[in-house]
């Protein structure tokens, strides 16, 4: 498989979080559609490295190799790349909370997350995607 093939198998999946992520926030599932959007966020950056040919680590944050690799993104630019990281960043952070939500206080995830956490998730997400659409389908 050559890297443009794996990364826009990678943007499908990316594609189908998004996709799942708006089910699930209008189900009033709000912690899930927050961990959707950052997975989301996660492989459609992973992608477009792929794409570049920059082999992205095993870690959920990848905005700070995309940041380092501005470079290989000319249609992209610095102060784009580094608002992806951002997103990227601060999804990440709150990844597990929405995931097994918090042991000290003895509360699940759907108890921490609402619909604000949800909009946040999901206006990254969707930030995320129009930037990096046009990297994973450019010739």
């Amino acid at each position: 498989m050559t890297n443009d093939e794996v990364s826009a198998g990678l943007f499908r999946e990316a594609r189908d979080r998004l996709r799942h992520a708006r089910l699930a926030n209008g189900d009033g599932s709000f912690a899930f559609a927050f961990r959707l959007s950052q997975e989301k966020v996660e492989l459609a950056l992973k992608a477009v490295l792929i794409r570049a040919g920059v082999d992205p680590p095993k870690w959920h944050d990848v905005g700070d190799i995309l940041v380092r690799n501005f470079s290989r993104f000319p249609k992209l630019g610095v102060p784009a790349a580094r608002e992806l990281a951002r997103i990227s960043s601060e999804l990440r952070q709150e990844r597990e909370r929405a995931m097994y939500g918090d042991d000290a206080q003895k509360l699940p995830p759907q108890n921490l997350s609402g619909a604000a956490d949800a909009a946040l998730g999901l206006a990254g997400a969707e930030k995320v995607t129009a930037a990096c659409e046009r990297l994973v389908t450019a010739d």
